[in-house]
């Protein structure tokens, strides 16, 4: 087994953990149904983003706590990754996943009583807690399923699966608050919608043949493999460039809407992060043809030509090329994240799929935390239209470092 690199465990020690041989019809069926559940937690996370700016008129949410809103978010998935990424790996991945749909369901819940900014900062770190169990537990669940026949599917999943969530939480809020004009309705469907996806979990085996341990889990840990250090670092910075800029979507999306595209519209703004997040599903069958490395590199150019494109036409007030720019951004996303992911994948041990997907979403999530303290003064400072030029200049520094390590990988 490969070394790891640990800052508080310094060693993962040789797990004795097996995967159950699953028949296709079951890989399929564990395949399908995670994949729902992981569509509908995320698409619970997406579902206040569009109506921030109904809670700023509400109950008096300024532009400043939009922004923490986003960092709460961050935290309880940062905490829960640190602290959880590998629960399931000792509870077994259909319990845990069970636990993370209950948990988006509280969130839900949270906003239904939501009459401050606290209450919606308690919502969206409740929230964030199963995206964090979400993004180890029940990516872990769909890539033990799936790996033995289709790595390729099981990786586009967990790499960009939440993109996918998030953006039919983001168009279904869109169309059900225009149609109602009621939060309660949003969050109380989306719930309902939570507890059936939950149901699904009774045609899921298990793919865990053999746990770890309960006292191996139950630690704070960080895997690094050492023989794909330079895979860990690829990876990491295209989560990163990636996912900062998801990231200042999901908070700015509505109230970007408003003051650059000159509409009020509930639907414009679940378009938008629509834009930014759906199309990133495609982005790793698109270039599945090609190598790996080769992939990174379309990908990586890509993304350097959406993110100012993104820029480019937010300041000419173009919502179309916007719009068209935003799912370019998705795709590269798409490409860089799952290619990234699947070389890491293929480098370690099967038992290790939870650790080695816990610990990328870690890192990228530390960093969008990190930028989340900023882009309140960011937008302060130089609006949205030069935050977008701040952030395609992030994007042009991390994918030179990638383009300067990367080049001894296959």
């Amino acid at each position: 087994m490969p070394k790891s690199i640990l800052p508080l465990q310094f060693f993962v020690q040789r797990s004795s953990m097996e995967r159950r041989d699953l028949t296709k019809s079951q890989a399929m069926r564990g395949f399908v149904f995670g994949s729902l559940i992981f569509f509908a937690v995320f698409a619970s996370t997406a579902v206040p983003i569009p109506l921030y700016s109904t809670f700023q008129s509400q109950i008096g949410l300024t532009n400043a706590d939009v922004s923490y809103t986003m960092l709460w978010y961050l935290c309880g998935v940062v905490l829960t990754l640190l602290l959880a990424s590998r629960l399931s790996d000792a509870f077994g991945r259909r319990r845990v996943t069970f636990l993370t749909v209950v948990l988006a369901i509280v969130g839900c819940l949270l906003f239904l009583q939501a009459r401050d900014s606290f209450m919606v900062f308690a919502a969206r770190f409740v929230q964030g807690v199963s995206a964090g169990l979400t993004m180890s537990a029940v990516s872990a669940l769909v890539v033990d399923c799936i790996s033995r026949y289709n790595l390729s599917l099981g990786s586009a999943m967990a790499s960009c699966g939440s993109m996918v969530g998030i953006m039919m939480g983001s168009i279904g809020v869109g169309v059900l608050f225009g149609a109602t004009h009621s939060t309660q309705a949003a969050f109380g469907v989306m719930a309902v919608i939570l507890a059936v996806s939950a149901c699904g979990l009774v045609f899921v085996p298990d793919p865990l043949a053999v746990r770890a341990s309960k006292r191996s889990v139950l630690k704070v840990s960080v895997f690094i493999p050492h023989h794909a250090k330079r895979a860990f670092f690829v990876a990491n910075c295209l989560y990163l460039a990636t996912w900062v800029t998801g990231s200042f979507f999901q908070a700015f999306s509505s109230p970007l809407a408003v003051a650059e595209l000159h509409s009020s519209s509930t639907l414009l703004a679940a378009l938008v992060l629509s834009a930014a997040m759906a199309p990133s599903m495609i982005g790793g069958p698109l270039t599945a043809r090609l190598t790996r490395k080769h992939a990174l590199w379309v990908g990586i150019a890509l993304l350097c030509a959406s993110s100012v494109g993104m820029a480019c036409t937010l300041a000419a007030h173009a919502t179309a090329a916007f719009l068209g720019a935003c799912a370019l951004f998705s795709v590269s996303m798409g490409i860089t994240n799952s290619t990234s992911l699947r070389m890491l994948l293929v480098a370690v041990e099967p038992s290790q799929t939870s650790a080695i997907i816990g610990s990328v979403n870690l890192f990228a999530y530390l960093g969008c935390s990190v930028f989340s303290f900023l882009f309140g003064p960011m937008v302060g400072a130089w609006g949205y239209t030069g935050s977008l030029w701040l952030l395609a200049a992030v994007n042009g520094v991390l994918s030179v470092a990638v383009l300067a390590v990367a080049r001894p990988l296959k």
